[in-house]
């Protein structure tokens, strides 16, 4: 057994960090203007992002610089009565996850690429953004609204200068 501890990101970390994730989502150039995006809140035709438990410090180094990962989930609120919009919805967030890869995303006639992360604050620089599931349903209410959900991991770096 390790004698290394894992220490949880701290709470500025966090933050900056989801900040960095929303305005990217904000950016993303496939997603219909009638989606809203929000942190921690859900709506009708709605894309939230959750942070998720497991956000730690992966490899500090005396200097002070450390590289970090943050897990997070998306969840994808739509009201879509047919089967082929229901697919066509989990597909969407799929596609998100793809996209905030860095992977060329075609919709319609239309290839999206993210070129690169947000710059962040305080020297901090995001590496990687993993989808660490596919897209599911993750809730049918009622009334017909669905909820779907994917499921990522975000590995930055900060530098001490």
């Amino acid at each position: 057994m390790s004698d290394k501890q894992v220490q949880v990101l701290d709470f500025d970390e966090q933050e900056a960090i989801a900040k960095a994730v929303i305005l990217t989502l904000k950016e993303c150039p496939f997603l219909q203007r009638k989606v809203v995006t929000r942190f921690e809140d859900m709506g009708d035709n709605t894309l939230g992002m959750f942070p998720q438990q497991g956000s730690v410090y992966l490899r500090r180094f005396v200097s002070g610089t450390f590289i970090a990962q943050y897990n997070f989930f998306l969840r994808y609120r739509r009201k879509e009565t047919t089967d082929e919009g229901r697919i066509k919805d989990e597909a969407t967030l799929d596609l998100i996850g793809k996209w905030l890869e860095r992977n060329p995303v075609q919709v319609g006639t239309e290839v999206y690429e993210l070129q690169n992360y947000p710059e962040l604050t305080d020297n901090r620089t995001i590496t990687q953004i993993t989808r660490t599931s596919s897209a599911f349903l993750a809730e049918r209410a009622q009334d017909g609204t669905s909820d779907y959900q994917i499921y990522l991991q975000l590995r930055y770096r900060k530098e001490t200068r």
